[in-house]
């Protein structure tokens, strides 16, 4: 009796273990759910500093150096230097297809990331910020401005960062002390450098920025600067 009555159990068990299997295997699927490990649903978040152009999406690796477009808050990441564009600080181009007094100019302001520092300056389109190691260039800036203006997230800027490439010089104007630690003298207002601080810098505060005999800007090595970097004063 026990033995004739057995197997239809078994079977009614088994055809609940098999509807149950199915039950999860519908609901699971219908819910988008999936095993671990399964990332078969998952879509890849692109990061709102990914760059653009010729940056590759999502790359963690350094770009080579030259061209570079980026939206504005988009960084381009080089081996020594990162460079963001932060903000419109001006735009008073005259728009397309009307005839003003004066081209107006742009302005954008950077963050720019190198060594142990970020400095922030504002570089106007078609001209040359630097480093102690790099130069900024904005080269261009678009769409075209038009009567209605620019939505900050259309702006596309054009930047050439190159490394070991000295600003070019000028015989005329004046010269002015830059960097983190006010250690350059240039021919470009606003130069820019890693904020590292060595103790000749300190001979600095007291030394003269002015153009030199060659053209190009410098400190003048005065008898006095000479002995003091030969001998820096000790760091704090």
């Amino acid at each position: 009796m026990n033995h004739r009555t057995s197997f239809p159990v078994k079977s009614m068990l088994l055809v609940l273990i098999l509807a149950g299997g199915l039950a999860w295997f519908v609901s699971s699927k219908d819910s988008g759910a999936y095993p671990a490990g399964n990332t078969s649903s998952s879509t890849p978040v692109v990061s709102t500093t990914t760059p653009i152009g010729n940056v590759p999406s999502g790359s963690s690796s350094a770009l080579p150096y030259g061209q570079v477009k980026l939206h504005l808050n988009q960084t381009a990441r080089f081996a020594d230097i990162s460079v963001t564009p932060t903000a419109v600080v001006e735009d008073s181009r005259c728009p397309a297809g009307v005839q003003c007094i004066q081209a107006g100019t742009l302005r954008v302001r950077l963050s720019v990331h190198s060594g142990m520092g970020t400095s922030t300056p504002i570089i106007k389109l078609g001209e040359t910020v630097t480093t102690e190691a790099e130069t900024i260039k904005f080269v261009s800036s678009d769409p075209l401005k038009t009567t209605t203006g620019i939505s900050p997230a259309d702006y596309v800027f054009t930047f050439d960062i190159e490394k070991g490439k000295a600003p070019t010089p000028v015989s005329t104007g004046g010269c002015y002390v830059g960097g983190c630690s006010g250690q350059l003298c240039t021919d470009t207002q606003g130069s820019i450098s890693t904020c590292e601080y060595t103790a000749s810098y300190a001979c600095y505060k007291t030394a003269r920025c002015e153009r030199q005999a060659t053209g190009r800007c410098g400190w003048t090595q005065t008898q006095a600067l000479k002995m003091c970097l030969a001998n820096p004063p000790a760091l704090e």
